[in-house]
């Protein structure tokens, strides 16, 4: 089973995920988490935030995820980049697969803005942001 939670930055991805993940793992012990910040750090932070840079990052988390689903490990994924093709090959290619677009108003994510995003996005410091520059599908 896989249960992929996908939405803008600062939607609440992770914070449900981990939630999730806190709640269930005493009870599925085999439960992995995969977070995309994590997974970025785990492959030495070498890719860029640019589009072509996110699918692949995407396409990391995603046969890490088909790997531990072919062996019956349950997987919870908070992933950022949401793309129809790359969300179709999860709906393709993963077992047991549920999609959860936590869908958060840019408004309140700009609040938030966690990691500054969206405010050094605004001034002009910073570009490839979803759902500024970069299209969220």
């Amino acid at each position: 089973m896989t249960i992929w939670l996908t939405g803008i930055s600062g939607a609440g991805k992770t914070s449900i995920a981990r939630a999730f993940y806190e709640i269930v793992k005493p009870e599925r012990p085999e439960l992995v988490y995969l977070d995309g910040d994590a997974i970025r750090d785990l492959y030495g932070n070498t890719l860029g935030f640019h589009e072509e840079a996110r699918r692949e990052q995407i396409g990391r988390i995603q046969r890490l995820a088909s790997f531990l689903g072919l062996q019956n490990i349950p997987v919870i994924v908070a992933a950022l980049y949401c793309h129809p093709e790359l969300m179709e090959w999860n709906r393709r290619n993963l077992k047991n697969y549920y999609e959860v677009y936590v869908d958060t108003p840019l408004a309140i994510v700009k609040e938030r803005d966690i990691k500054g995003l969206y405010s050094k996005a605004e001034r002009g410091e910073m570009s490839n942001v979803v759902g500024l520059d970069i299209p969220w599908h």
